[in-house]
């Protein structure tokens, strides 16, 4: 037999026969460290989770911040960009810039203004 049965002697006087002799009887035992074995497996097995979570969390905060970072870039660019275009808007919108550009190409400016005045309605009902 293995180590984890054990033989034991029944007590004949407690299931009430008198006078017949003890028998022998299989009797299971647990193994001493089996309790301390399996909780030992579990925890062991909580922290192996608990530490791989703990890594998954910190990788993906990681990553959020390195995507914060670049759109935090992206966003500086793009109000430079912003700040250019403006300048860019306001030289344009310049009296001065226009009418200079008005001489580069070949535009006069109106002395008189004549108004054609059409005899009867052209689009009347």
């Amino acid at each position: 037999m293995s180590k984890f049965f054990c033989l034991c002697k029944t007590n004949i006087k407690k299931h009430g026969l008198r006078g017949q002799s003890a028998e022998l009887k299989i009797k299971k035992v647990k193994k001493p460290g089996s309790y301390y074995f399996g909780m030992s497996i579990f925890l062991l097995c909580l922290i192996f989770f608990t530490v791989g979570f703990y890594i998954f969390q910190i990788t993906s905060s990681v990553a959020d911040g390195f995507k914060i970072s670049d759109q935090e870039k992206k966003l500086n660019q793009l109000k430079l960009a912003n700040e250019r275009m403006t300048d860019q808007v306001s030289k344009f919108e310049d009296l001065g810039y226009i009418k200079g550009k008005a001489v580069e190409l070949g535009l006069v400016s109106v002395e008189k203004v004549e108004y054609l005045e059409v005899d009867g309605g052209v689009a009347l009902k």
